[in-house]
């Protein structure tokens, strides 16, 4: 790709934003002899995040010594880098003339206005997207399985779901084939022969009073 190089005649062209360039581009600002360099330098370098960018500062005064500087610069930059695409941002129709002869030599020079005039290449830029938890059953790992009440993974497979042991909430519901069996036959105490007459809210399976959490916040497991 050919070089790209943005001559920027900071006098003409004082509220200068160059954060649209892209990297082909490299920039000369040439700052006036009355301008304070180092506020300009912080200024636009704190905007700009591909392109390279230099600072020509104009010593002494003079009508038109800006436009001499620039001038200059473009006539080595042509006897080094010919095929260089350069753009002169100003104001200055003064320029025009000497555009007109670089062209009819073949160099490559054009006045702009506006950063909006350059030929820009497009960034893209892929978002960086925030990986979404999803909750309800991990297929691929049941262990992983998020709870949506408490944000853990500390469940385990309960009825065809997966209950979740931090807080007593199903991280995924239940298979109601098994829960509905389980009303039907509720369960029955092996030791006593208890057939309890209590059921889980959620997976409708039959239950102690020793079952669950305590008023003090003990879970009975």
């Amino acid at each position: 790709m050919p070089r790209k190089l943005l001559l920027v005649d900071y006098e003409n062209k004082h509220h200068l934003d160059l954060s649209a360039l892209d990297a082909s581009y490299s920039a000369i600002v040439f700052v006036g002899h009355h301008q304070p360099e180092p506020k300009i330098k912080k200024k636009i370098d704190s905007k700009n995040k591909y392109v390279r960018i230099d600072y020509q500062k104009i010593d002494g005064y003079g009508k038109n010594s800006l436009d001499f500087h620039i001038a200059f610069t473009l006539g080595r930059v042509f006897e080094s880098y010919a095929d260089t695409q350069c753009y002169i941002l100003s104001s200055d129709k003064g320029f025009d003339p000497l555009i007109k002869h670089l062209e009819a030599n073949n160099f490559s020079c054009k006045r702009v206005e506006s950063i909006a005039e350059l030929p820009l290449e497009s960034i893209v830029e892929t978002p960086t997207k925030k990986p979404s938890i999803k909750y309800g059953l991990n297929v691929e790992n049941p262990e992983l399985t998020i709870c949506q009440s408490c944000k853990k993974t500390s469940t385990i497979e309960h009825n065809g779901g997966r209950w979740c042991t931090n807080c007593g909430k199903f991280a995924s519901p239940p298979d109601p084939k098994i829960t509905s069996k389980l009303i039907e036959n509720p369960r029955v105490n092996s030791e006593s022969n208890y057939k309890s007459s209590l059921f889980c809210s959620s997976c409708k399976q039959a239950i102690s009073t020793g079952d669950g959490i305590y008023d003090d916040n003990e879970r009975n497991f």
